[in-house]
């Protein structure tokens, strides 16, 4: 019992570490059907794909990119229709779309997921507006995107 307060405060104490991210190093996690790649650039901004294997009511995978501006507020493509995300690899501008299940949207995912997959350099737009840059290394890369195809099916069989 006369533990608890230094066992609490340990705590507090590891809590930011476990927040803290190593700039342009991916990281996924993995819970309940949903897997989350992760990456922070060298400003603090924080870019995320989320891929999901819980279909919605038609029977579509609803994957979406969240974006976390170091001094704005966060948008998830999915949750949010009045923000545009738009990523830009090798000077190819990928419009993310705010829900799946029809062919432009399916098709415009699809090559982002492919493009995304190999990119080690990579921007970020929000409504038009540049929110940063990352460059991840190519082993990272392929490392922790090498199983990102599978978040290129918008269907569930």
């Amino acid at each position: 019992m006369k533990h608890i307060p230094s066992l609490l405060l340990a705590g507090a104490l590891l809590l930011p570490l476990s927040a803290q991210a190593v700039p342009n190093l991916w990281s996924a996690d993995s819970g309940q059907g949903v897997t989350e790649y992760r990456i922070t650039n060298t400003e603090g901004s924080v870019f995320t794909v989320n891929c999901t294997g819980n279909p919605d009511e038609d029977n579509t995978l609803q994957h979406s990119v969240a974006v976390s501006p170091v001094n704005g507020q966060g948008v998830d493509s999915h949750f949010s229709t009045e923000a545009y995300i738009v990523v830009v690899i090798d000077d190819q501008q990928y419009g993310i779309p705010s829900s799946l299940g029809w062919r432009n949207a399916d098709n415009a995912w699809f090559a982002f997921i492919e493009a995304i997959g190999s990119a080690t350099q990579f921007d970020v737009y929000l409504n038009d507006r540049h929110v940063g840059a990352w460059e991840p290394r190519q082993k990272n890369v392929q490392k922790v995107l090498a199983d990102i195809a599978s978040c290129a099916t918008t269907h569930r069989e």
